[in-house]
C-alpha cells in the first residue's frame, strides 16, 4: 500500500524504535511513532482477514510511519 521510499523509510523508523508504546487490540493496532514533527504522531491500523481496512496517521495518506507501526 505505501510506495517504495516510504516503505523503505518505515522499515528504517522501526528499526531504529521509532514505534512508541505499540498495542495489538482486538482488530487494530495503534502505537505512537517519532518522526520530523516534535511530537510523534498517533497511528491507528485496522487489521481484516484480507489484511489492513483502515489506517489513520496525522500525515495522511498511507505514510511511513504506518508502515513502521505494522
Amino acid at each position: 500500500m505505501a510506495d517504495s521510499a516510504s516503505f523503505e523509510r518505515g522499515e528504517r523508523y522501526y528499526d531504529r524504535g521509532a514505534v512508541i508504546k505499540p498495542v495489538s487490540s482486538g482488530d487494530g493496532l495503534r502505537a505512537r511513532c517519532e518522526g520530523s514533527s516534535y511530537e510523534p504522531y498517533d497511528v491507528r491500523v485496522k487489521l481484516g482477514s484480507n489484511g489492513i481496512t483502515d489506517y489513520s496517521c496525522p500525515r495522511g495518506d498511507f505514510c511511513k510511519h504506518i508502515v513502521a507501526v505494522c
